[in-house]
């Protein structure tokens, strides 16, 4: 825990929980970049916590929020809060209702690193007081996975993470088929478009094509296999391939010609372009 030894133990127990990791495990060598993450974190906010008491003992008559900002006991720092959004804000704090009109929902891949962004893309959110509704979050114990992801389907504000994994994913790619489907696709998702996600050559998406066409054959040779009865969500999932062959051209041509931020810009402003974006589509939507 030498990494983390300037920070007490109870500030390190909130924060970790906050990013949903293991204490114990930051420090080792499995986990370095989550380690870094972590003080990266706590020493933002500290900076930050400093300045706002030093603001409080210059300009006292200002309404300065209470419990923003808790005061730590001696000798002690104060445990990381989520900041506040502003009274001008029109993000919804806490969205946690999946019919919420204001609700955020996040499509995206399992798996590293792709799903390290959406990790520190909902740290940043949940710092502003925004909670994004995400299927590790939102989607309980034996939930339904097929009603969550039509959930998303319904969504007027949806990040898109696109990487490799996504375009090839049944699960994501059903996702993205609900959202389109629902209309105004262009204007309901906010795509970052991740590094081996092939789709800004015409080439490159003629790949996906083919991968989505290889496997509506490997499933359809299996099926001959086999008796016809009895099939039952097999053949949705023939019929759902289809449907992402025949539709996999025109969004990936949607979503090339939309101007994105890389990974990279995102996480050096905290995503701050992405949460403007957000913000002013809700104003709009408001008007």
């Amino acid at each position: 825990m030498d990494l983390l030894a300037d920070f007490n133990r109870d500030e390190l127990d909130e924060v970790a929980t906050r990013l949903g990791v293991e204490l114990e495990d930051l420090a080792g060598s499995a986990r370095p970049a989550q380690a870094r993450e972590l003080v990266k974190y706590l020493e933002r906010r500290k900076r930050l916590d400093d300045l706002v008491r030093t603001g409080r003992k210059l300009r006292p008559e200002l309404d300065w929020p209470d419990d923003a900002l808790p005061t730590p006991a001696p000798g002690t720092t104060a445990p990381p809060e989520p900041r506040k959004p502003s009274s001008t804000s029109t993000l919804t704090a806490g969205a946690s209702s999946a019919e919420s009109k204001a609700a955020i929902y996040i499509s995206y891949a399992f798996g590293q690193p792709w799903e390290e962004i959406v990790d520190d893309l909902d740290r940043n959110f949940q710092a502003r007081g925004i909670e994004i509704i995400r299927d590790r979050r939102n989607l309980g114990y034996k939930g339904s996975i097929k009603a969550f992801m039509e959930s998303i389907g319904r969504g007027r504000y949806v990040i898109v993470v696109i990487s490799e994994k996504y375009l090839k994913s049944e699960n994501c790619m059903f996702e993205l088929l609900e959202i389109a489907g629902h209309g105004d696709l262009q204007q309901r998702i906010f795509p970052i478009v991740l590094e081996g996600a092939d789709i800004y050559k015409a080439i490159e998406r003629i790949r996906y094509i083919k991968y989505w066409e290889q496997r509506i054959a490997e499933l359809d040779s299996a099926m001959k296999e086999v008796c016809s009865a009895n099939l039952h969500g097999i053949r949705e999932d023939i019929d759902l391939y289809t449907r992402i062959r025949n539709q996999i051209a025109g969004l990936t041509d949607i979503l090339r010609n939309m101007l994105v931020l890389t990974p990279e810009m995102h996480r050096g402003s905290d995503f701050e372009t992405l949460y403007q974006a957000i913000e002013a589509a809700m104003k709009q939507d408001r008007q």
